[in-house]
């Protein structure tokens, strides 16, 4: 593999990073000298660390995916070193590492300090002071490269979670343990400031060489007029202005023939990729959707449940929007169907017939039976109600909310209230046992006079 060079880009740009809101608090809880810096918002997806780096990298070509590859071979080359090191903070070093093979994984010690050795620089690592528990080992250190190599500089990384703090106590039972990686950036007014110091540096009040008492010594001159010296930053702050746009105008250029030639070679692999598969076999296209059914299914099982309620998410929006498009092409068709039928009556053009909504069609005698088609698809809508629709609707409310149709009467055997419609009237001479139908003595002690 070839080594990187990685000189990272540490200042803050509004125009290109966003401020995490939610680490901002997690860093006002650290250590005071890094309440200077700037948390830059990143991806959390299970490679945030990686994302933290290719963000400070600032370079296309560089992935996550390649990190976590490379991290991985890093771990595996120094087992030894690493195992031996590291595993009473963090765990056994074949389970990380059978983790650490799966996308989306959390980040832990190991990665971080492997990360060190694959740009070859230090990473510092700052935890909050919130609940330190298993995480003492690791908080606010200084990883270095394994390798007897000099370190070409020093990243800060905040270990953070995507909630604020009540809301994780609230799910994990009061406690409050991290889930993401966030670069800490220095702001771009300090790395100004310093620019402006280093000018002013160049700046100076000039020196001249005289001779004082047959010695030669250095004085300075001093410089009244304030003109030149405004006149000299100015041309200074353009000289290095048009430096700065002309390095950013070429970056720019490069960063989009890059794109250009990313473009260019996933077209290419889609080609590959769609011709390989016109040409497969009926049997290699069933091992292929195997395969596509076997990790979906590995990878449903191991994803969260955020990632899966954003998955039938997704899954429900493109239903939708599936569900719209078919609507609207039927809505078309229909339309397209109608002018058609239209257009063959106008080109008949034998005679003109006049509509009851106003409409003239021409039509022939042999295109005759298609009128009532467009009759029909031309009629008024909606219709007004019949009069008779009216009344008989009346009648029936009239009837249902009359006096006879709402009568209630109480029965005598269960004393319940019911619609005098659905009761039936026996005589008493009929029914064979009227005592069961008296009160009882032990009912009539129990009421009142």
């Amino acid at each position: 593999m070839v080594p990187y060079e990685f000189r990272p880009n540490q200042v803050f740009d509004p125009k290109k990073h966003i401020l995490d809101v939610v680490a901002k608090q997690y860093l006002e809880q650290a250590t005071s000298d890094v309440h200077h810096l700037v948390p830059a918002d990143v991806v959390a997806d299970g490679n945030c660390l990686y994302h933290s780096i290719v963000l400070l990298m600032n370079n296309p070509a560089v992935t996550w995916s390649e990190l976590r590859v490379r991290t991985v071979i890093e771990l595996m080359t120094n087992e030894t070193y690493y195992s031996n090191t590291y595993s009473h903070c963090v765990g056994p070093f074949d389970i990380a590492i059978q983790a650490m093979c799966r996308k989306s994984t959390f980040s832990e010690l190991y990665e971080i300090t492997a990360l060190c050795n694959i740009p070859k620089c230090n990473i510092r690592s700052i935890y909050p002071k919130i609940d330190l528990r298993d995480h003492t080992a690791i908080v606010n250190n200084t990883f270095m490269p394994l390798l007897p190599t000099v370190a070409n500089c020093e990243i800060t990384i905040l270990w953070a979670h995507t909630l604020n703090e009540n809301e994780v106590r609230i799910k994990n039972n009061s406690t409050w343990s991290p889930n993401h990686f966030v670069p800490l950036m220095s702001r771009l007014i300090q790395h100004e400031r310093d620019n402006n110091n280093q000018l002013a540096s160049v700046l100076a009040t000039p020196e001249k060489k005289t001779f004082k008492n047959n010695a030669a010594i250095q004085i300075r001159i001093p410089e009244f007029q304030s003109s030149p010296s405004r006149r000299l930053r100015s041309e200074i702050n353009i000289d290095t202005d048009s430096s700065q746009s002309i390095i950013s105008d070429t970056m720019l250029h490069d960063h989009n023939d890059k794109e250009e030639q990313r473009q260019v070679r996933l077209k290419k692999k889609k080609e590959r990729v769609r011709s390989s598969r016109l040409n497969a076999t009926e049997e290699a296209r069933q091992n292929r959707l195997r395969g596509e059914r076997h990790r979906s299914q590995t990878s449903r099982k191991n994803q969260t449940e955020e990632h899966r309620l954003n998955r039938l998410e997704q899954q429900r929006k493109r239903s939708q929007a599936n569900r719209e498009k078919k609507k609207n092409e039927k809505r078309m068709s229909d339309n397209i169907s109608i002018q058609q039928q239209t257009t063959q009556m106008q080109s008949a053009g034998a005679e003109e017939v006049t509509l009851q909504d106003g409409i003239n069609i021409s039509h022939s005698i042999s295109n005759a039976n298609i009128l009532p088609k467009i009759r029909n698809a031309t009629s008024s809508w909606p219709e007004p109600i019949s009069r008779d629709l009216k009344e008989g609707c009346l009648k029936k409310f009239l009837y249902r909310m009359s006096m006879s149709a709402l009568a209630e009467t109480t029965c005598a055997v269960c004393n319940i209230r019911s619609p005098m419609q659905k009761s039936k009237s026996v005589p008493v001479s009929k029914i064979t046992s009227t005592e069961l139908l008296k009160v009882s003595d032990e009912t009539k002690a129990l009421i009142m006079g």
